[in-house]
């Protein structure tokens, strides 16, 4: 295993593939502690099998630095790229408590209800996906094969076909010249470069992420799990650095810079200002009203008058990730069926458009 060497540092473009990442690795590290492990020989140890080239290359460069004197933590802390700050906070002070076991349980604990609820959601939209790609395909092959031979047959009786026959046979006619081929060419080179994250959109991604998080909260329903779901990570992580003493303005920091909407990073930030000018956090808190729900303004408040903040923010973070859930079940038990009326829309066009032909037959023969 002393062959491993360590190559080209590599950047993650998906934020899903680094939280997957990231949550292997704190269970590894979790287990080696659990065990009393030797770190440098156990972080040798699981980048041998590490399952992704990134990953492997994370755990060799905190080896190094270990074998090298520094602590977890500041190994952990040179590499922001991979490790967010509050990460870093909570195990540095787990080494100084000597709780570093606890440390990695809580954020071990964090990130699998975040990935748990991130997951469920994207195997269920891929579920959508895949039954509309499939109707869509069947629908592109009854009108690139068989529509053409229906006009092939009622075009030499020199009578008008009906309406929605005349439809499906223009749209036969469009996908069965040059043109929709380059442009389903196009579009799938573009959702595949999308899907990819090619390094020409990286450059981008800022503003791009900008431009979404801001559009999906702009949508009444998607906002409100989008808020639950990124709140909850905050008052997580925020109620998890102040109940080890961290300091609120320290803890805000690290908080707007978690993988959560922009609106909501920017939100943080400006909070952050405040309070270093000496505003209480319900008055900084309360002046980003436009973007952080009521609810979570209020509660935050209670908890600050009431000297329990930590406390609250753990009771907000379970209610808005089971809100968010709840949601997020109803969001998808509604996109489903809408998914079929939508797909069934179209099959009965389709079929209208050919039976309607069949149906005047004998009005075309005579």
């Amino acid at each position: 295993m002393e062959a491993i060497k360590q190559k080209k540092k590599r950047t993650y473009v998906r934020a899903s593939k680094w939280r997957n990442d990231l949550l292997i690795l704190t269970a590894q590290i979790a287990e080696l502690i659990r065990a009393n492990a030797p770190l440098p020989g156990g972080l040798l140890a699981l980048a041998s099998e590490a399952p992704s080239p990134a990953l492997r290359d994370v755990l060799l460069a905190v080896r190094q630095d270990i074998v090298a004197g520094l602590s977890l933590s500041d190994a952990l802390g040179r590499r922001t790229d991979f490790f967010p700050d509050y990460y870093v906070e909570l195990v540095r002070n787990g080494e100084k408590s000597g709780q570093l076991e606890q440390a990695f349980a809580r954020i071990e604990d964090g990130l699998v209800q975040l990935s748990a609820f991130s997951d469920k959601l994207r195997n269920y939209a891929l579920y959508i996906g895949i039954v509309f790609f499939i109707e869509l395909f069947l629908a592109v092959q009854l009108c690139l094969f068989v529509v053409p031979q229906f006009g092939a047959i009622f075009g030499g009786f020199g009578q008008s076909l009906p309406f929605v026959t005349q439809t499906l046979l223009g749209v036969s006619h469009y996908l069965n010249r040059w043109e929709a081929y380059a442009f389903l060419a196009a579009a799938l080179v573009i959702a595949v470069a999308l899907w990819r994250n090619l390094p020409f959109l990286s450059n981008r991604r800022t503003a791009l992420q900008r431009f979404v998080g801001r559009l999906s909260l702009r949508i009444p329903f998607v906002r409100y799990i989008v808020s639950r779901r990124d709140l909850s990570h905050v008052a997580s992580v925020l109620r998890d650095l102040l109940s080890i003493g961290t300091p609120l303005d320290t803890a805000l920091e690290n908080a707007a810079q978690l993988d959560i909407n922009p609106a909501y990073r920017e939100a943080l930030a400006r909070v952050k200002k405040r309070i270093e000018q000496g505003v209480s956090l319900k008055t900084a808190l309360s002046a980003e009203s436009r973007v952080l729900p009521d609810s979570f303004l209020g509660l935050i408040a209670l908890g600050e008058n009431a000297g329990s903040l930590p406390d609250i923010l753990g009771r907000v973070s379970d209610l808005y990730r089971d809100d968010a859930v709840k949601t997020a079940h109803i969001f998808l038990d509604i996109a489903a069926p809408a998914a079929v009326c939508v797909l069934g829309t179209l099959v009965f066009w389709l079929y209208s458009g050919i039976f309607s032909a069949v149906f005047s037959l004998p009005m075309l023969v005579r």
